[in-house]
């Protein structure tokens, strides 16, 4: 098993639970240019507790770092268990970052419900940080699902585009739909456990946590089965190709801030490095699975490069070239070697502030131009300019 590092105070708890209680706060006050002032004091407050783990956190070590651990549902072997690893920190960095920029660039673009706008990005920033620090696999989902709630308002409510209603709705259903699968690969790692405790006789025989469910042998066969069905889940999330319709519909439709988190933060391929590889290694070395994953990342190189081309807006460019970089991604993750899973994660890393700056120019754009399609329009017809003899 990981070893594991404590820190004397909750502090990843802490950094869960700020933004639900600033998000209480906010919905208390009443005057709009505090309620954004409390917004960004929150989110930089976050960032200020993000430091705090970064400057602690032993880049040496293998081990799981800043542990909280509580039994939750002790019949179910569900347990509250948080803890941060030189991956996970790294997406914990990119998240509250993103956030605290996002309530910057709000601040005179959004200019209806306002309140109910930071009220709903802070959630989502406690959700997010959530994904990342948990390590029971039931806490995980959890906030894997809890994430749809303040998305689908902040897509429908402040989106830009006449289909947002359209495009919040398909989001939400396409990730439930996935989540589905995910939840039954959940539960049946669950009960492999079960069945191997019971064999060896070992108190308590149920258990969802990452590190516990690492000591366990898995069949071969029945990790093929919790591959599929975990993928189905991630791929939804990521998304894979083909399962990427949602993403261009709430990148154009939705508000920058939202398309920000979405094309920025990469939970798909995070859950892959994550859980996937750990804990299914002889499924994911299999040569039919690496043949399938590869094949679809190749075709998600392909596929969004050559339809972003000839995208006349500017977001929907954006949109398909994120399923492009996905597909990298993808790549590195699957070639199952140091250097491929280390460029993947780092790409998801550096995609996350590159992509963001695209978009955040994309608001700008729109801000003063009402339009991303004419301004994608003027790009094309000056990369065909040619000077005449």
């Amino acid at each position: 098993m990981l070893q594991e590092l404590t820190f004397g105070f909750p502090l990843l708890s802490l950094m869960i639970f700020l933004p639900i209680g600033g998000a209480v706060i906010l919905w208390l006050i009443e005057d709009e240019d505090l309620v954004k002032k409390s917004a960004l004091a929150i989110a930089g407050l976050e960032c200020f507790l993000c430091a705090i783990v970064l400057q602690g956190f032993i880049p040496d070590s293998a081990a799981m770092q800043f542990s909280e651990r509580v039994r939750w549902i002790p019949a179910l072997g569900i347990s509250y268990h948080l803890a941060v690893d030189g991956i996970s920190v790294l997406f914990l960095l990119v998240s509250t970052m993103l956030t605290a920029l996002i309530v910057l660039y709000s601040w005179d673009t959004v200019r209806t419900q306002a309140q109910e706008y930071y009220i709903a990005l802070l959630g989502l920033e406690a959700t997010l940080v959530g994904i990342f620090v948990s390590i029971d696999l039931v806490v995980f989902f959890v906030f894997w699902e809890l994430m749809l709630i303040p998305s689908y308002f902040l897509i429908k409510l402040w989106g830009t585009g006449v289909e947002r209603q359209y495009a919040a709705l398909k989001y939400v259903l396409y990730t439930l739909l996935g989540s589905v699968f995910m939840l039954v690969g959940i539960v049946l790692l669950d009960l492999n456990y079960h069945e191997w405790a019971a064999t060896h006789r070992i108190e308590p025989s149920f258990t969802f946590d990452f590190l516990d469910l690492l000591t366990v042998p898995i069949p071969v066969e029945k990790q093929v089965l919790i591959f599929w069905l975990m993928f189905m889940g991630l791929a939804f999330k990521a998304p894979m190709v083909p399962f990427h319709t949602w993403l261009p519909d709430a990148l154009v439709e939705g508000p920058i801030g939202m398309s920000v988190i979405l094309a920025g933060v990469k939970l798909g391929t995070y859950g892959f490095v994550r859980f996937s590889l750990p804990l299914l290694p002889d499924a994911v070395s299999r040569p039919d699975v690496v043949t399938v994953m590869i094949v679809l990342a190749v075709a998600a190189i392909l596929y969004g490069a050559i339809i972003a081309l000839i995208q006349p807006d500017f977001r929907r460019l954006l949109a398909f070239s994120s399923i492009s970089h996905l597909g990298f991604v993808v790549l590195g993750v699957f070639a199952l070697n140091f250097q491929g899973i280390q460029g993947g994660v780092l790409t998801m890393i550096n995609l996350g502030f590159s992509t963001a700056g695209l978009f955040f120019l994309a608001g700008f754009l729109y801000t003063r131009r009402h339009s991303s399609r004419r301004w994608a329009a003027w790009l094309t017809r000056c990369r065909s300019w040619r000077p005449t003899s």
